[in-house]
């Protein structure tokens, strides 16, 4: 089975990403308007969307304060806008988005193929069982490793949902709470003073055996979190990110950015991190663990 790091190297799979993560960032502040035919439409989209029907005369007649309830039209500028669309009405989509930049919308997101993003994200579609949660972590490589709060960790629906079996856990305090979940811990603060690239090589080996494992047939899935998904856990993703692609810190911290905006490590981390690149990616010398045991009847995972 191919490694799924290559998925980063894959610009339809990144570009899914992207924009799944643009949902989550944009919640209550986005427009999703999807450009196709009214039978493809019925059949599966997103439950946030608006349909834009290719089908129902010229695109330029749509009466876009009725569709969006936005009067004055103009508040649209205030919206992360998606467009989607299918590669049949290419030249529609083109057009339903000068027309957007004619009300002087500036964010404005293209969307090709998106009966396969749907297919993808099919959690997020109208077709899919009812759900409670609009707030999902975000996806850092495709299919595979996500980075967010302990509330994703502690929630259920999105473990089921998005099928996690490994959960990295970066607080000293959060419990892990499922059992028949792979877990691993890494004991530290949000403090600049912490050391926490004395733990980098056990994280790194948590994730790269859960990768390992795919590659021979194992459907693993990936959950990195602290408390707020915000330094410590980002720290460890642009981490693993480094080791095993090669990437650069600073190419790495902003990739992981960009689909997740709200990390910032703590510059005591940053530090590490740059200390990590200076030294190629070399682990601190201590003794560490795969950490490849299941949760026994809620008992935490040791720290080794």
């Amino acid at each position: 089975m191919e490694d799924q790091l290559n998925n980063l190297q894959n610009s339809k799979l990144v570009g899914f990403q992207y924009m799944f993560n643009l949902i989550q960032r944009y919640q209550g502040s986005i427009k999703f308007f999807d450009v196709r035919d009214t039978e493809s439409y019925n059949k599966i989209h997103l439950t946030i969307s608006l349909h834009i029907p290719v089908d129902s005369g010229d695109i330029h007649t749509i009466n876009l304060e009725r569709l969006t309830k936005e009067r004055p039209l103009t508040r649209l500028r205030r919206y992360c806008i998606i467009i989607g669309f299918s590669e049949h009405y290419t030249q529609e989509a083109k057009d339903f988005k000068n027309m957007l930049k004619e009300i002087k919308c500036k964010e404005i997101n293209m969307l090709p193929d998106i009966e396969e993003f749907l297919e993808q994200y099919q959690f997020l579609c109208s077709t899919f069982r009812p759900i409670k949660v609009n707030n999902f972590p975000n996806e850092i490589v495709p299919k595979f490793l996500y980075l967010g709060s302990q509330f994703h960790a502690h929630c259920k629906e999105i473990i089921e949902i998005l099928q996690i079996t490994h959960i990295l856990n970066v607080t000293r305090g959060a419990a892990n709470l499922f059992p028949g979940l792979m877990y691993c811990r890494v004991f530290v603060d949000d403090n600049e003073t912490e050391k926490i690239s004395l733990y980098f090589q056990k994280a790194y080996e948590f994730i790269d055996g859960a990768l390992e494992e795919n590659s021979k047939g194992a459907k693993n899935v990936v959950l990195v979190h602290c408390a707020k998904g915000v330094s410590r856990s980002s720290t460890i993703v642009i981490m693993f990110l480094m080791r095993s692609t090669g990437m650069l810190f600073e190419e790495a911290f902003e990739f992981v950015k960009k689909n997740r905006d709200i990390i910032e490590p703590n510059e005591g981390f940053t530090k590490e991190l740059r200390e990590f690149e200076r030294k190629k990616h070399q682990f601190l010398r201590r003794a560490s663990s795969l950490c490849k045991m299941p949760m026994n009847s809620r008992e935490e995972v040791k720290n080794y």
